[in-house]
């Protein structure tokens, strides 16, 4: 499920079994830093108490089985009816362990484990077989000679080479390398961290995938901020929100994505989306400078997909007239999904929806020299972007929206002044914005603001327009 229709639970909280670090660094010290710090409670249950510093593993002291099951027990007896346990494992030490825990575990609880079988120094860390544990996971989060299994697996790329950290998603749906800069040092316990971070994201509400990639970027700027004592860096506590640079991308069929070209605008600028011929060469004409070409069902739903991979006279005439108009009034068109005749006919620049990447020749229009902006609702999408270097990104709906059926609620202003925060790229404000309730989204500074309704179904949108072009000048 989606982050904005999954129901956040009244009291998140995430139940993490591990061991006590006596040097503060990794274990459940780290798995608190992660878990508080994006806004959840950390329940922790005790497995090893261990001996180290930050540079040497010296030894350890497994918790009675006993101990720990009761301690299971108690949490999970507190649970309320319709709230949905998160639990993260790491230090796991036996089998009698993993199996009270599954003795107790709820059937309906996320299980997200990360299985720690050796100390870096190479010290044994858990006796017997872990398969089972792993086969009941959501998500396992291995180093790369750790076992998967799971549902899911992110395979870490901390231990790896290289100038980019690539941790590998794999499940029955999704296939993908989210990546990172190698920063130029490490620091202790990342690995709890990502996992815990993970676990607080799912707790909150949002999806597997967004909770990776919010739990990707807070790991990085807990990295990036770490601080050092002695020979070695324990993480930051102040992560969130990160920054730009903290933010991963998506990278699918293993080729980086050259950057687009810039969009040439003023900030902020108006950007009308319109279904017609007509009333895109009135606005352009009463002086609006950016605006996109949006036909949906040119042919009939059924024939939509078909149409964008060929011709269709009538849809390729209104394509070459909208191209016509942008030369004779110099104005910057994007043109909605149609990239192959947006290419032959030498638009400004292509808008694509998440749906569409997939399907649509990224390489041929930046070979074109087209620019590419591409919508996003979420963490995850927002990482997929970033993997294409668009000319600008778009998030919507600000607020709630009747111009198309929408698989997500309202992203709220928050969410736009955040996005601003992650993303150098020129970004589009769009969904349920209209004139009067327009000073709120400018504050946020989004370099476009996008509208649907607001002019096209005004009794005047020409007029509707110049009032715009008023307001953003003003």
């Amino acid at each position: 499920m989606h982050p904005n229709t999954h129901p956040i639970q009244k009291k998140p909280r995430v139940i993490c079994l591990g061991g006590l670090d006596s040097s503060g660094g990794a274990g459940l010290a780290a798995d608190q830093k992660a878990i508080e710090g994006l806004g959840v409670q950390f329940v922790p249950i005790t497995t090893a108490k261990t001996q180290q510093t930050h540079g040497e593993f010296l030894g350890f002291e497994i918790q009675k089985t006993e101990e720990v099951e009761k301690q299971l027990q108690e949490v999970f007896d507190g649970f309320e009816f319709d709230e949905i346990p998160v639990v993260k494992t790491g230090m796991m030490v036996n089998e009698d362990i993993v199996d009270a825990l599954l003795k107790h575990l709820p059937s309906h609880a996320i299980l997200i484990c990360d299985p720690v079988l050796k100390s870096s120094s190479g010290g044994v860390l858990f006796e017997g077989n872990i398969e089972k544990l792993l086969t009941r996971a959501s998500l396992v989060t291995p180093n790369k000679n750790e076992p998967s299994g799971g549902k899911a697996y992110l395979k870490k790329g901390g231990h790896n080479s290289g100038e980019i950290v690539q941790d590998h998603f794999e499940s029955n749906d999704e296939n993908f390398t989210l990546n990172a800069p190698r920063l130029p040092h490490g620091a202790r316990g990342t690995g709890c961290f990502l996992a815990s971070a993970i676990a607080a994201g799912l707790a909150s509400g949002l999806d597997m995938l967004d909770a990776i990639t919010i739990a990707r970027a807070a790991t990085q700027k807990a990295i990036r901020n770490a601080e050092k004592e002695g020979e070695h860096y324990t993480l930051s506590a102040g992560f969130w929100p990160p920054e730009s640079q903290d933010f991963p991308w998506v990278i699918r069929n293993e080729k980086q994505a050259e950057a687009f070209p810039p969009i040439e605008n003023a900030t902020p600028d108006f950007y009308p989306i319109v279904d017609n011929i007509e009333l895109l060469e009135e606005l352009v004409e009463a002086g609006i400078t950016t605006i996109q070409l949006r036909i949906k069902d040119a042919a009939g739903p059924e024939l939509e997909s078909k149409i964008k991979h060929a011709v269709d006279p009538k849809l390729e005439s209104k394509i070459k007239h909208a191209v016509d108009i942008q030369e004779q009034y110099k104005s910057n068109l994007f043109v909605n999904d149609y990239w192959q005749l947006a290419i032959k006919h030498g638009a400004y620049g292509v808008h694509l929806g998440q749906e569409d990447i997939e399907e649509a020749d990224i390489e041929a229009i930046h070979a074109a020299g087209l620019r590419l902006g591409l919508s996003t609702h979420c963490y995850f999408e927002a990482a997929v972007a970033h993997g294409l270097k668009p000319s600008y990104i778009a998030l919507g709906p600000i607020y709630p929206t009747n111009s198309k059926e929408m698989r997500f609620t309202e992203q709220g202003l928050d969410a736009l002044r955040l996005w601003k925060q992650l993303f150098d790229y020129p970004l589009v404000a769009i969904g349920g914005i209209h004139l009067d309730r327009v000073d709120d989204v400018i504050a946020q500074k989004p370099d476009l603001i996008s509208v649907i309704g607001d002019v096209s179904h005004h009794e005047n949108p020409t007029l509707r327009a110049k009032q715009w072009l008023a307001k953003l000048k003003a």
